[in-house]
């Protein structure tokens, strides 16, 4: 592979990425949206969507 298409790879996978940490932290924020019956697991489910958003940046 030379060094062109190992950029372009990794940029390809980085998009993926990207993309599926895009689309899991909204699910959990979805999630926690419709748990108020819940608090102590909506909360558990906010912090762990901070932490996802906080490492794909």
């Amino acid at each position: 592979m030379g060094k062109e298409s190992a950029e372009v790879f990794w940029k390809a996978q980085w998009k993926k990425q990207s993309e599926v940490f895009q689309q899991v932290y909204h699910e959990l924020l979805n999630i926690a949206t419709h748990m108020d019956d819940r608090p102590q697991i909506q909360q558990r489910i906010w912090a762990a969507a901070k932490r996802l958003r906080d490492q794909s940046l």
